[in-house]
């Protein structure tokens, strides 16, 4: 069988099936063979002057060159995982993998992920993994994914959440454009839309942001030599407030950009029987939550190579009213263990001396008392009004 070599315009013809594709400098051609694209190669190197001839595939958009890895850890959520299913199915990006990491569940979310990763048609460009490990925590399965990703970008969802269309698509868009990560807008579990500043320097949105939520993990995409140069791993020792850290760490390795989009890319919802919010579901105290105390002691310390005195203050606020909490909800659920009081209250003193704690405390009573005497005057003048 004979072979053609043509250029082919959309415009005037429309694409032919079954068809091998090149693309030598700015022109395209179609081979009407796809066995003979090797054979084809020297020919039309020669013809053309060129010997850069890229094969083309024309299922994935020029925008789509890049894969992403989209990591999922998996605990006990067989009743909970479908609506993530169904986002992942529904996105209009094509070039990515999905890496469920079954993390020893001990209902049946493995069967439902061998269902899902079977049912599914994985195509060369659209894949699902099914990675089965004995149960070591949230960490230690996205540490599992990160191990087994190929992508160029690297995407955290957690399996009770789920995706808009557009998720991949937006985040993957800025990340393209060379930047070294991608925020976007998040709905949480309190009806609330979280959206950034469009802040393109690291550590000028770390320092805006650090408050508001900026260290979430699952409304960004990430680059994966980044992570993979600066050996970035999640703390396996930490159970809750893990991805603050690691986003932390990640942005301080990062030296170039950021990119903020408006589109909101995940949907958040509550899971009441995940680590940080079971000791508030059940009632009982759960020795994990000093975990965010020692987070953010360990993120303030990362930071403070790169912030000024002012800053630095703000975020010692923050983590000393993180601690007051702490303290709080596990008063409230009758902890009577001495250790675990004096090893937030340690960690504290790590960062912050005595007598500013004792100044944080009184600003903080003072700020609570002066909400407190407004909601009262507001109540007051309402009640003259009427």
């Amino acid at each position: 069988m004979g072979f053609g070599v043509a250029r082919f315009d959309k415009q005037a013809m429309p694409e032919p099936q079954n068809v091998g594709r090149a693309k030598v400098d700015s022109h395209v051609f179609i081979l009407y063979s796809k066995s003979l694209f090797q054979e084809t190669k020297p020919f039309i190197g020669s013809l053309l002057g060129s010997k850069d001839i890229r094969p083309m595939n024309s299922n994935v958009r020029k925008n789509e060159s890049k894969k992403i890895s989209v990591i999922v850890p998996c605990f006990n959520v067989g009743r909970l995982i479908q609506p993530l299913f169904d986002s992942i199915k529904k996105q209009d990006y094509e070039n990515f993998e999905v890496i469920f990491v079954n993390d020893g569940s001990i209902d049946d979310t493995l069967d439902v992920l061998k269902q899902f990763c079977s049912g599914e048609v994985s195509s060369a460009h659209r894949k699902y993994r099914l990675i089965e490990k004995e149960n070591g925590g949230v960490s230690s399965a996205r540490n599992a994914g990160l191990d087994a990703a190929e992508g160029d970008f690297i995407f955290f969802v957690d399996s009770d959440d789920s995706l808009m269309p557009q998720s991949l698509s937006k985040l993957a868009k800025l990340m393209n454009k060379g930047t070294d990560v991608a925020v976007g807008t998040f709905y949480n579990c309190d009806g609330e839309v979280c959206s950034f500043p469009h802040i393109a320097d690291p550590d000028n949105f770390l320092r805006a942001t650090f408050t508001k939520g900026g260290l979430t993990l699952w409304n960004k995409m990430f680059r994966r030599s980044i992570i993979e140069e600066n050996h970035l791993r999640f703390d396996t020792s930490i159970k809750v407030c893990e991805d603050h850290l690691f986003t932390a760490q990640y942005f301080l390795c990062a030296t170039g950009s950021i990119a903020v989009t408006d589109y909101m890319v995940y949907l958040y919802q509550l899971n009441p029987f995940s680590l940080s919010h079971i000791s508030t579901t059940t009632g009982t105290f759960s020795p994990w939550l000093s975990d965010s105390v020692f987070a953010a002691c360990r993120i303030y310390r990362l930071m403070m190579v790169k912030f000024s005195k002012p800053t630095l203050r703000e975020l010692r606020y923050d983590t000393y009213h993180k601690y007051r909490r702490v303290r709080h909800e596990a008063h409230v659920l009758h902890c009577k263990d001495r250790v675990f009081y004096d090893s937030i209250y340690k960690e504290m003193r790590s960062i912050m001396p005595l007598w500013e704690m004792i100044i944080f405390a009184v600003r903080r009573r003072m700020s609570i008392l002066t909400s407190s005497a407004i909601r009262k005057l507001h109540h007051l003048f309402s009640s003259l009004k009427k």
